[in-house]
């Protein structure tokens, strides 16, 4: 399964994924539009037409590992093709607005219903292993960023800023139904980003 998966809508793709895969896509698609605590467990499972006993064989902590499943497809995704893009020696800003622009697509064909995944799981209170997933989420990325800036520490606040440009932007863009506030933000986090 990769993000353009994901980014399909899950009928067109339930036949090419198995149960496991089916459950994190639905879970993914239902927590980036819902939030965590919108979601129940009958809500993925109706999304997926798949029994609970599914679920429950595939993630036996429940919904939680269900969503530490999530984290980790998403920090997989986003790591991989941050590694690629910066095996090519291109600079940080460009990455970034890479991303963007492919935000922007998802965005479009959500329809402007999606949000961050990481943030809207965040959003949850306490110290628990969704919170820690999510932090190791963050952190892998944020050493990406760090690692093509040159790994000081003015790298570590540019990839904060490209970070938080990023994901600001994205829920900017959806709260105006356009991506303009999107690319707007991470333009200005890119030009000075790649300043040196």
């Amino acid at each position: 399964m990769t993000i353009r998966d994901i980014e399909t809508p899950l009928a067109a793709t339930a036949a090419a994924l198995g149960s496991k895969e089916r459950l994190i896509a639905a879970a993914l698609s239902l927590f980036q539009a819902k939030g965590y605590h919108g979601v129940a467990i009958s809500d993925i499972l109706d999304a997926t037409s798949l029994p609970k006993g599914s679920l429950y064989h595939h993630f036996p902590g429940g919904k939680e590992e269900l969503a530490i499943a999530a984290v980790a497809f998403i920090s997989d995704e986003v790591d991989a093709r941050l590694a690629a893009e910066f095996a090519k020696n291109k600079r940080a800003g460009a990455v970034l607005l890479e991303l963007a622009h492919e935000c922007v697509s998802w965005l479009r064909l959500s329809d402007y219903t999606q949000t961050p995944l990481l943030g809207l799981l965040a959003a949850s209170p306490g110290e628990s292993a969704l919170t820690q997933a999510i932090c190791d989420a963050q952190k892998r990325w944020l050493a990406r960023f760090e690692t093509a800036l040159g790994g000081t520490e003015e790298a570590h606040d540019k990839a904060c800023l490209a970070l938080a440009s990023l994901e600001g932007g994205i829920s900017l863009a959806r709260m105006a139904r356009s991506s303009d506030l999107l690319i707007r933000s991470v333009t200005l986090a890119a030009l000075h980003i790649n300043q040196r």
